[in-house]
């Protein structure tokens, strides 16, 4: 997903959004029976995919089956945050920077990634070096310069243009461009995610003069392996064969004729649309039922990982007469809700309780949430102490809205057992879930919801600075969650000045007590990445990353039947 450094929503089995996000307990859940998960582990070794495709097919039309249409195709945009927009664009625009199904960082665009070592990189001042591979073009023909990376900074960083999050760029100080193929980026200060940034280029030739804030919102035009051809607003997107595409870091030529996104929000529908035939793959929600079902289908495959997605539960402060303003509410929810019960009785025990806002894989996890055991007496003490007593809710229990998008079978059970759960201490939660592009850029988007349920999928990198600092409250980044603590703000911006990791982890860490502390949200599960597809699609490769599924498709073909 995107481009600006971001986070994605997921909606699927994976979605962040604004520098791109989704994430047990201490130990990655183990193998389930006839499920082989993969735990992708972070790591900064800059590798290129070396497999070799074998022999495959050329042409071929498939059709993925979508459980959210995307609000706009341009993902650097307040409401181009979702997934879905993520993946819909994920082979045409293409970045710097790629990061693989095993979460290694390679070089796309540019020859190698900068460092120490190949005088790419220099530390004082900040500066890195992009060398960009010669013979890349545009799918109209023109040519991929340096001056497109200058112009995408120059976009991002527009106060006219509404860009979901700055993060990064803003710490840029000057881009020159001695060449065609050469663009030195200096920084005012080390930063040290800067392999999160450029992960889409902008083409100059075809935006400058043009109003950011519409130009790319239905129609876009990248570099990519295939082209946008259409879009029946509320039916389908269509992306076609780049003829001229320049073959990637590998030289790998498209086979696909096309790829057809087709929206449909409901995950039944979609699995019975695959067995059919009607589509060739889709990614649903993480429920052992489902599972079953796909892998019962014949002539279907299916890939399951764990990976970078956090399912959580949000809690809205926006409004200063929100019972959520109180802490003390915040944690009476938190000790309420049983979360062993949810991954016991809706995941059937394939994942453990999260206890962070990292996967148990990330070197800074840290389970500051398991202070949060199920305990009504403590739940009870801490609403009485915001003034919600016994006496009190029994004349007029405290009401909630919980919200998320409708037709995600896992996420409305879930809803269904805090329902439950919190009546036992008073609180009455009211269902209010929305189609993903409403609840999305219209309620979390706007702060125009009380407590919601959603994923974010994120980078290798900890960098959490666009969700949790008080300064990157819409429309200055994605924290949703109307946050504010001086301290975690503090923390994640010297974090991101620290180019040590070792120096970094101790940062990460108070961060996470203190969200925890502050009852700011309550982390759930790490969600499973789940992908079926027809097994003629050869080439699929899940990717439990920002990137999504969507990475690799100039290696995708389909077999003849």
């Amino acid at each position: 997903m995107h481009i600006a450094k971001k986070l994605l929503l997921a909606t699927l089995a994976v979605v962040v959004i604004s520098s791109l996000s989704f994430l047990v307990s201490c130990a990655p859940p183990p193998p389930v029976e006839q499920i082989a998960i993969e735990e992708a582990v972070p790591t900064e070794e800059a590798v290129t995919p070396e497999e070799a495709v074998a022999v495959p097919a050329e042409g071929g039309d498939i059709v993925i089956g979508y459980d959210q249409e995307p609000a706009i195709l341009n993902g650097f945009l307040m409401g181009g945050d979702m997934m879905a927009t993520q993946d819909v664009t994920a082979a045409v625009l293409e970045g710097l920077i790629g990061l693989d199904n095993e979460l290694h960082y390679y070089p796309w665009l540019i020859t190698e990634i900068p460092s120490v070592e190949n005088e790419l990189l220099t530390e004082e001042p900040f500066t890195i070096t992009y060398k960009l591979r010669e013979g890349i073009t545009w799918s109209d023909g023109e040519p991929l310069t340096s001056q497109d990376i200058k112009f995408t900074w120059e976009t991002i960083m527009n106060p006219d243009w509404l860009i979901i999050s700055r993060i990064g760029y803003e710490k840029i100080e000057s881009i020159e461009t001695p060449d065609p193929l050469t663009a030195i980026v200096k920084f005012k200060e080390p930063y040290a995610p800067w392999k999160d940034l450029f992960r889409g280029i902008l083409p100059k030739h075809w935006l400058e003069g043009k109003d950011f804030n519409t130009a790319m919102n239905q129609e876009i035009l990248g570099s990519g392996p295939f082209i946008f051809e259409e879009w029946a607003t509320g039916d389908h997107i269509t992306l076609v064969k780049n003829e001229n595409y320049w073959g990637g870091p590998n030289g790998v030529k498209p086979k696909l004729d096309s790829i057809t996104f087709r929206f449909h929000p409901e995950t039944m529908a979609l699995i019975t649309m695959l067995r059919t035939g009607e589509v060739d793959l889709i990614i649903p929600p993480p429920d052992v039922a489902l599972l079953e079902q796909l892998q019962a289908i014949e002539g279907v495959e299916v890939q399951v990982q764990g990976g970078l997605i956090w399912e959580h539960l949000a809690f809205n402060q926006k409004d200063a007469g929100s019972p959520l303003r109180d802490i003390n509410v915040r944690k009476a929810i938190c000790y309420a809700i049983d979360r062993k019960t949810i991954v016991e009785q809706v995941l059937k025990g394939q994942v453990g309780i999260l206890q962070s806002i990292y996967a148990p894989t990330q070197a800074v996890y840290t389970p500051a949430w398991e202070q949060y055991t199920y305990d009504l007496e403590k739940a009870k003490q801490h609403l009485a102490e915001a003034g919600y007593t016994a006496e009190v809710l029994a004349e007029k229990p405290l009401k909630l809205k919980l919200g998320t998008t409708f037709g995600n079978v896992a996420r409305e059970q879930i809803q269904q057992v805090i329902q439950s759960q919190l009546r036992q201490v008073g609180i009455n939660v009211a269902i209010d879930n929305y189609d993903p592009p409403t609840w999305f850029a219209e309620k979390v988007g706007q702060g125009d919801y009380e407590m919601g349920i959603w994923a974010w999928l994120v980078s290798p990198d900890p960098d959490l600075e666009v969700l949790f600092a008080k300064d990157r409250i819409p429309p200055e980044g994605q924290n949703f969650y109307w946050y504010e603590n001086d301290k975690v703000t503090e923390l994640l911006k010297q974090a991101n000045t620290e180019v040590d990791d070792a120096k970094r982890l101790p940062l990460y860490q108070e961060v996470q007590k203190l969200l925890a502390d502050d009852a700011a949200l309550l982390p759930l599960y790490q969600r499973l990445n789940i992908v079926a597809f027809n097994a003629r699609l050869r080439g699929v490769k899940a990717n439990p990353s920002l990137v999504g599924t969507f990475w690799n498709t100039e290696e995708w073909s389909l077999e003849p039947e």
